[in-house]
């Protein structure tokens, strides 16, 4: 890490160093060319007054183009090519030749081509200016595109994990994409989106439903917008219990909650989380209850089996789960009891003992339980028997203390 460090700021420190001395380097580059220039021209005995004028030419030419000069900067520097070139050949004619020749009409010349040298190198330091400003703004532009594409690709692939699990949305995707592919005008591409079938067995899941007791009343009580917003927080809470228990939400048809356990990787203790979620489902309208002072509660049911599930439309997606297995685990919600996690003998199965569980008597209350001879149970829930032994311990105590007082 500190080797990494260490090469971060010698690139950083370089870096600005460059930036730095970089018009330093260029202004040494300049002196040493001016230099050779006036070299160049005392170094022959007879001076004119067109003496190196291409050459200084060069220079005007060589700072408005190629040295990182600002436009103010170059034609400082430009003009003073030009003026010293002018002074001292002016000097070095009138010391070096007959005074009588005169060469007022030459310097004067090379007075318009440098300042014609220098209203050219202006304008072609302007269009380049202007061409990387453009450039800037091009590239700036780029790339606040490419990131707002970003963003708006993250937002529709949230949007798209939010209505099909990221398994089988990938897997459309992809194959949307191949088709996409194969199709020479996506134009004239047919309007089939949908029309491949998405769906898979999967063996050994837990399916849980669950529906809230008193609904209709709480509807009655309360304004359309307030039973929305307790819906969407209920409905919010049990998504989160949800992905704590490993449980994959399916689908909300308006108060029921139906979720499975085992999708799509099998878990083996997909009947274990069913039911904690459940009994959580449970303890969550419990605090509700008690908050709003409205008679709610919740009544579940989980089944364990074998399921078909996945996405069915041709218009819009529709992920669901089909089996005789989902339709009993319906049966057992509605043959439930408020506030109780009903469960099947195929859930009991693999549960291992984990929770001590009573007779549902659900073929009493469902006719059709009874006549598939379901054998159904309730689950006690561990945090009951714990709140029995403490309200036990409670009384047991305020007793004692009664005695002693007596």
């Amino acid at each position: 890490v500190l080797v990494i460090f260490c090469a971060l700021h010698v690139l950083v420190y370089t870096e600005s160093c460059t930036q730095k001395w970089l018009k330093l380097l260029a202004a040494v580059i300049w002196i040493c060319f001016l230099t050779l220039g006036y070299v160049i021209i005392f170094d022959k005995g007879d001076i004119s007054a067109w003496e190196q004028v291409p050459f200084f030419l060069f220079i005007i030419f060589m700072v408005y183009t190629m040295l990182p000069f600002g436009m103010r900067g170059a034609v400082i520097v430009s003009l003073i090519t030009a003026v010293s070139h002018l002074i001292v050949v002016s000097i070095a004619v009138t010391v070096f030749r007959d005074p009588k020749e005169s060469v007022t009409f030459q310097l004067l010349a090379n007075a318009v081509v440098f300042l014609c040298g220098n209203i050219v190198g202006a304008f072609l330091k302007h269009q380049m200016l202007d061409a990387s400003r453009d450039l800037y703004k091009y590239t700036l532009k780029c790339i606040k595109i490419r990131m707002k594409l970003e963003i708006e690709k993250r937002q529709q692939e949230n949007l798209l994990l939010s209505v099909l699990p990221a398994y089988i949305s990938m897997e459309m995707k992809l194959a949307i994409i191949e088709r996409l592919k194969e199709s020479n005008d996506t134009r004239q591409m047919p309007d089939k989106n949908f029309h491949s079938l998405y769906v898979k067995r999967h063996q050994n899941v837990s399916i849980l439903y669950a529906d809230i007791v008193g609904f209709t009343r709480l509807a009655s009580d309360c304004s359309p917008k307030e039973l929305v917003v307790m819906l969407n927080e209920l409905f919010g809470k049990f998504d989160q219990i949800a992905k704590e228990n490993e449980c994959m939400r399916i689908k909300i048809l308006g108060d029921c909650y139906y979720c499975v356990s085992g999708l799509p990787v099998s878990l083996p203790n997909h009947a274990k989380n069913c039911v904690k979620m459940g009994l959580d489902m449970c303890e969550a309208i419990k605090q509700v209850r008690e908050a709003t002072g409205v008679d709610i509660n919740m009544r579940v049911g989980v089944h364990s089996g074998n399921v078909l599930c996945g996405v069915i439309g041709l218009r819009k997606w529709q992920y669901d789960v089909w089996s005789h297995d989902v339709n009993l685990a319906n049966r057992m919600e509605s043959a439930g009891v408020p506030g109780r996690v009903h469960i099947t003998e195929a859930t009991l199965k693999h549960l291992h003992d984990a929770y001590q569980v009573e007779d549902g008597n659900g073929d009493l209350r469902d006719p059709s339980l009874k006549e598939m001879n379901i054998k159904t149970y309730l689950v006690i829930d561990p945090r009951s028997r714990e709140r029995r032994t403490q309200n036990n311990h409670l009384q047991k105590s305020k007793t004692a203390e009664g005695l002693k007082m007596r």
